[in-house]
């Protein structure tokens, strides 16, 4: 049978317990869902740092091929004077070609050096899309140049003047896709932060990883759909999915160049370290604040038992008959109360005691009989006279 004590040590150890899981987890709760929304608001911020510096660059691309495109030309194979107009923008555009109408490479420069080796670019995605909007710089997905051997991306412009009756040629140029690699990493985060360009239909457009660009881009998970149905519309958008056999957390928002998105991923383990050291936090925290409570129980359980061993010893030496011994607590409260109730009424059990014996005396030292009664003529008391005479012994 549990004591007094263990019953009341156990009853705090429950509320404490009780309230300290309960506040816990509401902290826990609120908390990590803010943390979870900083998170989410970095990677975004990634996502859209990226777009920024990254529109910028389209930009800068277009307005170099509008330059180039500034000198009206008609398109003319091995006219060296055009040859040597094209090698001043090397810098921007290591390789650079004309073409014609129907997509045949009329003149070719690499690093500023005319290429003899000619390619139809009729069935190229880039020349599709530049002969769908004439006099307008269009982009397309990377892939490994020829003549560089390197990821690059191409940039076209089909060109025609007079209100498009005239065909001048497509200008291609070929920029290496590393020089978008410190667009892609600036602004990141998180160590294991990744971040390349997607079109609507999930294909890689730009990724720092050449080999991956122009192939499709395999992403399932829980949002993946939902990630790739806001491309398409053109959304920003947060979710986790699985990419490239990877398990990842994305944000993506659109480019603004063509149908392309950026989509900044970081891998869930790293992802989730800010959380889970939150959740170790908060599992030391309240083992701390446990302990703590239970030693303040057991100071409280041991001086409240204190009082009341003294209260149970009290009143085994009073029902022995020591009634000289006094109760003393003096802990300010209901105990001290009781304490100065049982010294009183011991005191005054006492004095009935004391007035009992005297009258006893007083009874026996009178020869004749005297019996004392009640009104139903029950004796209560007797001398010894008494006692004799009736036979008493």
């Amino acid at each position: 049978m549990l004591s007094l004590k263990n019953k009341i040590l156990l009853a705090q150890t429950a509320i404490l317990t009780g309230t300290i899981f309960l506040l816990g987890c509401l902290s826990y709760f609120f908390m990590i869902e803010a943390l979870m929304e900083t998170q989410e608001d970095g990677l975004e911020f990634t996502a859209q740092n990226a777009v920024h510096e990254i529109h910028e660059f389209f930009e800068e691309q277009e307005r170099k091929l509008n330059n180039i495109a500034a000198n009206r030309y008609q398109g003319h194979t091995g006219d060296l004077q055009m040859a040597k107009y094209f090698s001043k923008f090397q810098e921007s555009f290591p390789v650079l070609s004309l073409l014609s109408e129907n997509g045949m490479e009329e003149l070719r420069l690499v690093k500023g050096e005319v290429a003899y080796h000619r390619s139809d670019w009729s069935g190229s995605d880039i020349f599709t899309r530049a002969m769908a909007r004439p006099n307008e710089v269009v982009f397309a997905s990377g892939y490994i140049s020829e003549g560089l051997g390197v990821p690059v991306l191409p940039v076209a412009l089909a060109q025609y003047y007079y209100f498009g009756d005239e065909f001048a040629g497509v200008l291609v140029g070929e920029v290496p896709i590393d020089r978008l690699g410190h667009f892609l990493h600036d602004g990141a985060i998180y160590s294991s932060c990744s971040s390349f360009v997607v079109d609507s239909q999930g294909t890689v457009v730009v990724h720092p990883n050449g080999d991956i660009a122009g192939k499709p881009l395999i992403n399932s998970g829980r949002d993946a759909h939902l990630m790739l149905k806001n491309m398409r519309r053109g959304q920003a958008g947060f979710g986790r999915g699985t990419i490239m056999a990877q398990d990842v957390f994305v944000a993506h928002a659109p480019t603004g160049f063509e149908d392309w998105s950026v989509m900044s991923t970081v891998s869930f383990q790293e992802f989730m370290q800010a959380p889970n050291r939150l959740k170790k936090s908060f599992a030391k925290t309240g083992m701390v604040i446990f302990s703590v409570a239970i030693l303040a129980s057991l100071v409280f359980v041991r001086r409240l038992t204190r009082h009341l061993n003294k209260v149970t010893r009290y009143t085994e030496y009073v029902s022995a008959g020591n009634l000289d011994q006094k109760l003393d607590i003096r802990s300010g409260d209901e105990l001290e109360t009781l304490a100065r109730a049982f010294n009183q009424m011991t005191s005054r059990l006492k004095c009935a005691n004391n007035e009992r014996d005297s009258l006893d005396n007083v009874l026996q030292s009178i020869s004749d009989p005297i019996i004392l009664a009640d009104g139903d003529h029950r004796i209560l008391q007797l001398n010894q006279s008494a006692a004799t005479l009736l036979g008493i012994s």
